[in-house]
């Protein structure tokens, strides 16, 4: 697995890391869904699938319940780190 940027956080009580993609990545529906998947089994959290358009608008992709929960979220106000392999 390669690096990538992410946001681990907490809204109410539902933690979930946010995994940052290129746009063609969360409109391939397989592909989207392979690295929500794989993400979710090795940290252990559900994980958002998160791109933005040339506007800066933000798409997720995910459990519907996490999705609405972070459309009232400023994604500039995440807590955004790069991960490593390993980390």
């Amino acid at each position: 697995m390669t690096s990538f940027n992410g946001a681990h956080i907490r809204l109410g009580s539902t933690e979930m890391l946010i995994v940052s993609v290129r746009p063609r990545i969360l409109d391939d529906h397989y592909e989207c869904e392979l690295i929500r998947i794989a993400f979710e089994v090795r940290y252990r959290v559900p994980v958002v699938v998160m791109a933005q358009d040339e506007d800066g608008q933000p798409r997720f992709r995910g459990r519907p319940k996490h999705v609405a929960a972070l459309r009232s979220v400023k994604v500039a106000s995440l807590p955004w780190s790069r991960f490593q392999p390993g980390g």
